[in-house]
């Protein structure tokens, strides 16, 4: 598209060239001279010696900086020689071609919540969570983003996203399963350091997305796929013990997301609408997590 530009840009020049010596040429008094090319208002007029140029688009905005050029000639001869090399300066604005891009974080962490309804933030008695230990972290990779106007500041973006959520329980409660239904139930376990729930998610983001230079706000959701679930608990010295690898949980989910930003960071909400576990056979509980991440 730069390349595109700089090709008009060309000629355009070539145009004004044959135009400018023609009107020097033949008018030596100060005069000036309107013309458009490609939905470009060129005017060309003579002051004090010198030829200026200024571009406009068609609502008059100023396209590029007025350019000067000097000219000379020799009354001996019939035709005026002119050599003028045009070059345009483009304003600030045309400097640098403004992107629209997606503000998914490279790497983002989070406090995550076992709520017991969707944007409900009180506490869930049913899961005996300890929120102050409960996270979420991960990766954002293949960002995608189309803007929707000329101006490239609103439009649709995706991602594809990788984490890891860590569901923590109150001291000497653990999540079993008898076989048939999942249960949180205390444990008489001795000098037990921490006990919780973990599992791999891949995240498939869609927001609309407005943005300026520096400032970013999105809205969406998310289509999510859970995995690899393990209910865990660890005794001072000792490692990790499984107690179980099949909590009942729902692999499939849908998210609404919100997230704001400046700059390369961003703040973002992310609140499950399915139930993490299946609520015939196992407590209910709805993800939530606020975080903050890393935008490269």
């Amino acid at each position: 598209m730069r390349n595109n530009n700089y090709s008009k840009v060309t000629r355009l020049a070539f145009i004004m060239s044959l135009f400018l010596f023609n009107c020097v040429t033949t008018v030596f008094a100060d005069s000036d001279t309107t013309f458009v090319v490609e939905n470009k208002k060129i005017t060309v007029y003579s002051r004090d010696g010198k030829v200026n140029i200024s571009v406009h688009d068609i609502d008059g905005n100023n396209y590029y900086k007025t350019a000067e050029y000097n000219y000379s000639y020799n009354d001996k001869q019939k035709n005026r020689l002119i050599n003028i090399g045009i070059s345009f300066p483009r304003n600030k604005e045309d400097k640098c071609t403004k992107r629209f891009k997606a503000h998914y974080p490279f790497f983002y962490i989070g406090r995550s919540i076992a709520a017991a309804e969707p944007f409900d933030f009180s506490y869930n008695e049913e899961m005996y969570s300890k929120h102050s230990k409960s996270f979420e972290w991960g990766f954002s990779f293949v960002n995608i983003a189309i803007p929707f106007n000329k101006a490239k500041t609103f439009g649709l973006t995706s991602a594809i996203q990788v984490g890891r959520i860590h569901h923590h329980f109150k001291n000497n409660y653990v999540m079993t399963n008898d076989g048939v239904r999942t249960v949180i139930q205390e444990m008489p376990i001795e000098n037990m350091k921490k006990s919780f729930m973990a599992y791999n998610v891949l995240r498939l983001p869609l927001r609309l997305e407005l943005q300026n230079k520096n400032f970013h706000i999105g809205v969406g959701g998310s289509l999510e796929l859970r995995c690899h679930e393990r209910s865990k608990y660890k005794v001072e010295h000792e490692k990790n013990t499984t107690v179980s690898k099949d909590v009942n949980m729902r692999s499939l989910a849908i998210n609404a997301e919100l997230s704001i930003g400046y700059g390369v960071v961003s703040l973002f909400m992310r609140e499950s609408l399915t139930p993490l576990l299946d609520t015939k056979l196992a407590p209910k509980c709805y993800p939530l997590t606020i975080g903050i991440g890393l935008v490269l």
